[in-house]
C-alpha cells in the first residue's frame, strides 16, 4: 500500500439556514411517536439498535433472554412520558432522612 502525503478531503456539508432550527413538541406527542416506534421496532429488526445486515436482510441480534437495554431505556422514558413514576429519585429519599 503506497503511502499518501495529502489528506482525502472532506465530503460536501450543507448548512441548514435558521428557519429550520429545532423545536419542542407537546410530551402527548412524543408519547405517540415514541409508542409507534417502539410497536414497530417489535416486529421489524431494522428499528433494533443493535441489529445487523446479512444476506437476507436486517437480523436483529437480541433474542427474548437478552433484551436490548436501548430499547429497555426507551420503554421506561415512554412510561415516563405517560405519567408512570418508575420508582423513587433517590436525591429526594436523601434529603428526606
Amino acid at each position: 500500500m503506497a503511502f499518501q502525503s495529502t489528506p482525502h478531503p472532506l465530503p460536501p456539508t450543507t448548512i441548514h439556514p435558521s428557519r429550520t432550527k429545532t423545536h419542542r413538541i407537546p410530551s402527548s406527542a412524543a408519547h405517540d411517536f415514541l409508542s409507534a416506534y417502539l410497536d414497530r421496532a417489535t416486529t421489524d429488526p431494522s428499528l433494533q439498535p443493535d441489529s445487523t445486515l446479512s444476506g437476507h436482510g436486517p437480523v436483529s441480534a437480541n433474542t427474548g433472554s437478552t433484551p436490548n437495554l436501548i430499547i429497555h431505556n426507551l420503554k421506561r422514558v415512554q412510561a415516563g412520558l405517560a405519567g408512570e413514576v418508575l420508582g423513587r429519585d433517590l436525591t429526594f429519599a436523601k434529603l428526606e432522612g
